[in-house]
């Protein structure tokens, strides 16, 4: 598969999820969805992302799997719902705009945090990675595109330099 069909791919399944995020969130108060419908659509997820090497959204729908029983009756309201998916909404939304958000970091810093660049083509990877690091107290930059992570990384000038880590 090459990369202008996996980016394609890629944006189709996070099309689908806000699809499916949004039809379950504007539901009436007093609908329902089944945990078998919800079961079904974080199983999908998960084999698309593992196919498409979304490492990141592939971990966060493991991770509601194991919230979830396949055979369960419970059904969710809206409110539920969105906070049970809460971490996979908001990693659809940072996947979909992650070219919008602009870098905020100093050429200058004051922190004695080191400066960790992670360069990857998987986005999903990018923002888990660098949340985890960031939790860690860490400073972190990150970036898809190629020139644009050579620049940074000369302007910067990282402790550490991460790069393609999902291979």
């Amino acid at each position: 598969m090459n990369l202008e069909n996996m980016e394609k791919y890629k944006n189709s399944l996070f099309g689908n999820i806000k699809n499916k995020l949004s039809d379950w969130l504007e539901l009436d108060a007093g609908q329902a969805i089944p945990a078998q419908e919800i079961f079904r659509f974080l199983h999908s997820v998960k084999g698309t992302a593992g196919t498409l090497q979304l490492c990141g959204l592939m971990a966060i729908t493991e991770q509601l799997l194991d919230g979830l029983d396949e055979d369960s009756v419970r059904v969710w309201n809206r409110t539920e719902l969105r906070n049970f998916l809460f971490e996979l909404i908001e990693h659809a939304y940072e996947y979909e705009h992650f070219d919008e958000v602009e870098i905020k970091a100093k050429p200058v810093r004051d922190s004695q945090a080191p400066l960790i660049q992670i360069i990857d083509d998987d986005i999903s990877m990018l923002i888990l990675l660098k949340d985890l690091l960031e939790d860690k107290g860490w400073m972190v930059i990150t970036n898809a595109d190629p020139v644009k992570a050579t620049n940074q990384y000369f302007e910067m000038q990282p402790d550490c330099l991460i790069l393609d880590s999902g291979r």
